[in-house]
C-alpha cells in the first residue's frame, strides 16, 4: 500500500511551503557538510603533559574524519561511474541497439 507522503508528492505538481523549506534546509546542510569535509583538520595542543587527553581526542576524531572522507570520495566515485554509462547510452542509441537492415 502506498504511503501518504508518496501519494501527496504525486498529487501535487509543486511543493508545499513546508516541503520547500525542508528541501532548502537539507541542501544547506549538505553544502555545510561538503565544505567541512574540504577543510583540513588542525590538531593543536601538547603531545605530552597537561592537555594530552584533549589532543588524543582530536587525533582520534581526525582519523575518524579521514575515514569518512575516504568513504565519501569512494561513494561519489561509484555514483559518477554509474551515471556516465547511462548518459553515453542516451547519447549514442545506435551503438547499443543493432539495426535490422
Amino acid at each position: 500500500m502506498p504511503r501518504y507522503g508518496s501519494l501527496l508528492k504525486t498529487s501535487f505538481t509543486t511543493l508545499r511551503k513546508r516541503d520547500k523549506k525542508r528541501e532548502k534546509h537539507r541542501a544547506e546542510q549538505a553544502a555545510r557538510r561538503k565544505q567541512r569535509m574540504a577543510e583540513p583538520i588542525v590538531i593543536k595542543g601538547p603531545k605530552r603533559g597537561n592537555g594530552r587527553k584533549k589532543r588524543q581526542r582530536q587525533v582520534k576524531a581526525a582519523l575518524k574524519f579521514e575515514a569518512a572522507k575516504e568513504w565519501a570520495a569512494k561513494k561519489e566515485e561509484t555514483r559518477t561511474k554509474l551515471q556516465i554509462p547511462a548518459q553515453d547510452a542516451v547519447d549514442q542509441p545506435s551503438a547499443s541497439i543493432p539495426s535490422k537492415t
